[in-house]
């Protein structure tokens, strides 16, 4: 997906665990974060209250960015 900042966003899951274990991101092809979700539903709503983003050398969540 793409957010609101023109970063490209991929979820993986956990290789072992699949489901069982939280959704990484891989935001513009350089920082891997794991995220505090089990699945991709809520981080790829159109408002991206919960999508991760890169800012500053940060991490944030769109409710805590915007």
């Amino acid at each position: 997906m793409t957010s609101k900042l023109n970063q490209e966003i991929k979820f993986y899951e956990h290789p072992e665990y699949g489901d069982e274990d939280f959704v990484y991101a891989l935001i513009d092809n350089k920082v891997l974060v794991r995220t505090d979700f089990f699945e991709t539903e809520d981080m790829m709503q159109d408002h991206q209250e919960y999508t991760p983003f890169l800012i500053n050398d940060n991490i944030l969540s769109g409710f805590e960015a915007f």
